[in-house]
């Protein structure tokens, strides 16, 4: 694997004070499609707490689907929703993919790098 660029990639820092799961979604798209190794993780975690409730915070930062270009030239999507997060992708013909950072009652950022290769 020859890798030829670099493209790092962040979600700012993002609070949520309430007991719903906070969802906040990126998408970057490739025009060409690329072959990616891509991967992302949480740089700040604080989680608060509701005694009252019993919520304790949490967040989590992961792919939440991604899309490319099959054998016959159609747009195929991988779609990770519902399964156990995913933090990165290795794939080819990538047209987009979409990253996701979930919060409820804390204080997160997350950040992540993505590696272009031949």
């Amino acid at each position: 694997m020859q890798i030829y660029y670099l493209q790092r990639f962040w979600f700012g820092d993002i609070v949520n004070n309430s007991d719903n799961v906070q969802r906040n979604l990126f998408t970057m798209t490739f025009e060409p499609n690329v072959n990616i190794k891509a991967q992302i993780f949480l740089n700040v975690f604080s989680p608060g707490m509701d005694i009252n409730t019993g919520v304790v915070g949490l967040a989590a930062a992961c792919v939440k689907e991604y899309v490319y270009l099959d054998s016959n030239g159609q747009e195929q999507t991988v779609d990770y929703t519902g399964q156990a997060p995913v933090g990165g992708i290795t794939a080819t013909n990538v047209v987009s993919v979409t990253w996701e950072l979930m919060i409820t009652r804390a204080w997160a950022s997350a950040i992540g790098m993505v590696y272009y290769w031949q």
